[in-house]
C-alpha cells in the first residue's frame, strides 16, 4: 500500500469531508472530477470505472491523488467558467475564446498527468458523499 493510499484510508471513506467537488464530466451523474477533501487533507482526481445500471445507485471511480498545489492551479484555471458552488460545482464548458479553452484544457491535462494513481476505488453518487472504498489487488500481490 502506498503512502497516499494509507493517508486516504486513515479516515474511513464515509467520514471523508469534501470541501469542494468540481465535476468536469456529467452524463446521468458524474463521470470525472476533482475533490478537495478537508478530511483527510488531500485532493483527488476521480474517473468513472463502473456505472451502476440503476441510475439511483452510486457508481465506482478510480482515485488518483493530486498535489494541493495542482488542485489550486485547477481552481484558478476554471475561474473563467464562473463562480464555484459548494460543495459541488459543475462548470459549463463555455469560453470566451479558443485560446482560453486550450489554456484550461492543457492545464487540466498537465495536472492529471502529474497525479499519483492509486489502487483505490470508491463508490459515490455525487462526488460529495462516499459510501465505500476498495483496494484493487495486483497480480504481483496475489502471488
Amino acid at each position: 500500500m502506498t503512502d497516499d493510499e494509507r493517508a486516504l484510508l486513515a479516515v474511513p471513506v464515509k467520514k471523508w469531508i469534501v470541501e469542494q467537488s468540481i465535476i468536469l464530466d456529467w452524463h446521468d451523474g458524474p463521470r470525472e472530477g476533482i475533490c478537495r477533501l478537508s478530511r483527510p487533507n488531500m485532493a483527488v482526481y476521480l474517473r468513472l470505472v463502473a456505472q451502476n445500471t440503476d441510475p439511483d445507485q452510486a457508481n465506482v471511480f478510480s482515485v488518483s491523488v493530486l498535489s494541493l498545489h495542482d488542485y489550486e492551479q485547477i481552481e484558478l484555471l476554471l475561474q473563467v467558467l464562473g463562480s464555484r458552488r459548494r460543495p459541488a460545482w459543475i462548470p459549463i464548458w463555455h469560453f470566451d475564446s479558443e485560446e482560453q479553452r486550450l489554456t484550461v484544457e492543457q492545464g487540466l491535462e498537465h495536472a492529471f498527468e502529474h497525479s499519483q494513481a492509486t489502487q483505490l476505488l470508491v463508490r459515490t453518487h455525487d462526488m460529495v458523499k462516499f459510501q465505500e472504498a476498495w483496494r484493487q489487488i495486483t497480480r504481483k500481490e496475489e502471488l
